[in-house]
């Protein structure tokens, strides 16, 4: 339920749902002072969501700086779901989106030999296409480019980054510490 909920709120938070509920209060209300704040509302919007300097400044305040490679090694890196990929049934392919970056750096880890195996968590990011799970095409994905199967963990369950931790956890655990 949780996942649903947070689909559809995420729906309501993108700035151009705000700026077409202000245009549309603008246009169709009948105080002239609600229609001029609406219209000047939905400027700004426009304004400071399609300046793309400004959202890097914004979105660049919460980023964590890159540290420094040690000579540290590590059983596993996680690369957590979450628009990642996706598939379009039509072309019969994944398509990558914005957070792929997240596994191209574990792929480079594992390569620079600082991890052991690479732990993929994702399920379905859609609320139409439940069956397709993140995690399985990202799999997929390592397999055609010859990354080592036995190299791959995976969870398919995980739909939030909370999950993500819980069943990580719980996979380490089995993996790790009952062998």
């Amino acid at each position: 339920m949780f996942f649903i909920i947070s689909k559809i709120l995420s729906y309501f938070l993108k700035p151009a749902i705000w700026l077409l509920a202000l245009l549309i209060i603008a246009v169709f209300h009948k105080n002239s002072k609600t229609k001029k704040r609406s219209l000047y509302g939905g400027l700004v919007v426009l304004i400071l969501f399609s300046n793309s300097f400004f959202i890097a400044k914004i979105t660049g305040l919460w980023a964590v700086s890159p540290k420094e490679l040690t000579q540290q090694t590590y059983d596993v890196g996680i690369v957590l779901g979450g628009s990642t990929i996706t598939y379009e049934k039509k072309y019969n392919r994944k398509i990558f989106k914005g957070n792929i970056d997240r596994l191209l750096q574990a792929v480079e880890l594992y390569q620079k030999g600082k991890i052991k195996y690479i732990l993929i968590t994702g399920a379905s990011g859609n609320l139409m296409y439940r069956s397709i799970k993140e995690a399985k095409l990202l799999r997929s994905f390592l397999i055609s480019i010859n990354f080592p199967p036995n190299q791959i963990l995976m969870d398919t369950l995980a739909e939030n980054t909370h999950e993500n931790a819980t069943y990580s956890k719980q996979i380490l655990w089995q993996i790790f510490y009952f062998i």
